[in-house]
């Protein structure tokens, strides 16, 4: 007996929702789901947060800042911590709406939430401060990062250069 194309994608796709619904139900297998990703990933990046990023970043482009933040806001009541991978999105989003204040609080907000900026962080905030007319503030984080252990790559001085120019 051959099965119609239409009726065995159908069946398969009725198994599929009873198994999630199945697995949705069993609490004790998403708590181990939960403790596989922090295992695997580590307890900072797993894969809501990376989700969460995701979103954040289409909000970004799309000039949708407010709502990016918003998201932020949201991750640690559903039990995610947000990264510098995060921040960075924001920051540059900010920084792309000329709203280089907010975007130097949520910088020391990431500092206060005890986490490091990495090169990438460094060079947004470079940029943003350079597009934004703001050289004096600029030459000093540029100092702060060597102060700080923060390496200068070709890409930084290439931001400092070509806008001090």
């Amino acid at each position: 007996m051959a099965w119609s194309i239409t009726g065995s994608i159908s069946r398969d796709v009725t198994y599929k929702k009873q198994c999630q619904v199945s697995l949705e139900k069993d609490s004790e297998f998403s708590q181990r789901l939960k403790w596989l990703q922090a295992a695997v990933l580590g307890p900072n990046d797993c894969y809501g947060c990376r989700s969460s990023t995701a979103k954040i970043e289409i909000h970004c482009k799309r000039q949708k800042v407010d709502k990016a933040i918003d998201l932020l806001r949201q991750m640690p009541a559903e039990g995610l911590k947000p990264g510098v991978e995060t921040y960075n999105t924001i920051i540059h989003g900010l920084f792309q709406m000329g709203r280089h204040g907010e975007a130097r609080n949520l910088f020391n907000e990431l500092l206060s939430n005890g986490d490091k900026p990495d090169i990438i962080t460094c060079r947004i905030l470079l940029d943003g401060f350079c597009k934004n007319q703001q050289i004096d503030e600029a030459i000093s984080f540029f100092g702060l990062m060597e102060c700080n252990g923060i390496i200068h790559d070709i890409q930084i001085y290439n931001i400092l250069i070509t806008t001090t120019t």
